[in-house]
């Protein structure tokens, strides 16, 4: 550790496994003879601020100074000692590599790219203070360990994959910050350990795909208080450190009898879905809501136009395009000069493209204020298109500039937001 610099010669072909493993670097240039490196060569660098590759080398690469192979489809490793707290993965990268932001404590947000398909173990190990991640549908495998002790962790978005079936091995273990999480459709196995130690985890959903629950895998997660099972036939569960005999667990009216009957599902609390649908949940959304930065607009799933639409848009301004463009000299507006034909009031329809039960919506006053600034809003939402949609709640502004944050009661993917009152007082109609 009290090694601060190196000079590599040009012979050097090969680093073995750990050959510079917590050494003090503070830079380190690869020559162009490197062709070869272990597993854990440049981990732990706690100085590093930056990697240097000769341009010339047929292996490695790097830019900005983090360490990837030649073509950059891997990422290799993220110096510890960078200090910018984001920072965006490549279009490039398809694979993180093993202890790629190993203990990088001032990361506090990494955007990953829709080309990545791989996050290797312990890609992101003790990364203390990584606050939330979105995870693209694109990654069909995450190795054990990938986020383990990144206690700041307050929100995960899994991928949505039919190639992503299994949560790993200690995956999340001691993500103390950790309060809520949906696990996607096609996941069928969580393994041992998964979610040990997430302290603050309360909510839990699981998909219709789950079939297999290993040991340890909620162990220690005092505050859990419901897990929504949408699997009809009970999960096998293993009945070391099960669910937590206080949890409350909830499944379809239809598969009740078979989880009252299952030897480890029955020391739960069980109830059927229906009660669930019912509850209000204001007491909690305080605790499972996740904080939102400065840079709201970054941080939202709704990043691309496709995901919004509407059944009456004006046709000379206001398109739905400048809802995204974080200027308020530009707005969205429906038709004003017509009604609808079919008379139905208009609205404004967002696919979330993940299933979604708290949400957040904010209002930015344009550069010309209008009598028409939303004060009430109606919320709709469904998670197949075909199948009709159900009024959920209201959702109302205190300001003319201002947010509001939505319990939907349970996860929903598509919304339909309607406009029912103003600040003006200005009669809703049709448009």
């Amino acid at each position: 550790s009290g090694l601060h610099s190196i000079v590599l010669p040009e012979s050097l072909q090969r680093v073995g496994e750990y050959g510079f493993h917590r050494c003090g670097f503070t830079t380190l240039r690869l020559p162009a003879s490197l062709i070869q490196a272990g597993k854990y060569a440049f981990t732990h660098l706690q100085d590093l601020v930056s990697f240097e590759v000769d341009g010339n080398n047929p292996c490695f690469s790097a830019e900005n100074g983090v360490l990837y192979n030649k073509d950059k489809t891997k990422l290799i490793q993220y110096p510890m000692a960078r200090t910018v707290p984001t920072f965006s993965v490549p279009s490039t990268v398809t694979e993180i590599g093993l202890y790629a932001f190993d203990a990088c404590s001032n990361l506090t947000r990494v955007s990953l790219p829709g080309s990545l398909t791989k996050i290797a173990e312990c890609a992101f190990w003790d990364c203390s203070n990584l606050k939330e991640v979105y995870i693209p549908n694109s990654v069909t495998e995450i190795g054990g360990n990938a986020f383990a002790y990144c206690y700041n962790l307050s929100y995960v978005r899994l991928p949505a994959s039919p190639a992503f079936t299994t949560i790993s091995s200690s995956l999340f273990v001691c993500c103390g910050a950790l309060a809520y999480i949906e696990i996607p459709d096609n996941v069928q196995v969580i393994k041992k350990w998964a979610f040990e130690d997430c302290t603050s985890l309360s909510q839990v959903t699981l998909p219709s795909s789950i079939q297999l629950i290993y040991d340890c895998a909620f162990r220690r997660c005092n505050s859990l208080q419901r897990i929504v099972s949408l699997a009809d036939v009970p999960p096998v569960l293993s009945s070391i450190d099960p669910i937590p005999a206080s949890t409350t667990v909830f499944v379809n009216k239809s598969a009740l009898s078979d989880y009252q009957s299952h030897a480890v599902w029955q020391t739960c609390q069980l109830a059927d879905m229906d009660q669930y649908k019912g509850m209000v949940m204001k007491e909690t959304i305080g605790a499972l809501r996740r904080p939102m930065s400065a840079d709201w607009s970054d941080h939202g799933v709704i990043t691309d136009p496709s995901q919004l639409s509407t059944n009456k848009q004006e046709t000379t301004e206001g398109c739905i395009p400048y809802l995204l463009d974080g200027d308020t000299q530009t707005f969205f507006q429906s038709t004003w000069s017509e009604d609808n034909s079919n008379g139905e009031i208009h609205y404004l329809q967002v696919d979330m493209r993940a299933a979604l039960q708290f949400i957040k919506l904010k209002y930015e006053q344009t550069h010309q204020q209008n009598q028409w600034e939303p004060k009430t809003v109606r919320v709709c939402a469904t998670n197949n298109l075909t199948e009709g949609w159900s009024e959920i709640c209201t959702a109302s502004f205190d300001a003319r500039t201002g947010s509001t944050e939505v319990d939907l009661g349970e996860p929903y993917r598509y919304l339909r937001l309607y406009v029912s009152d103003t600040f003006s007082g200005q009669l809703v109609r049709n448009n």
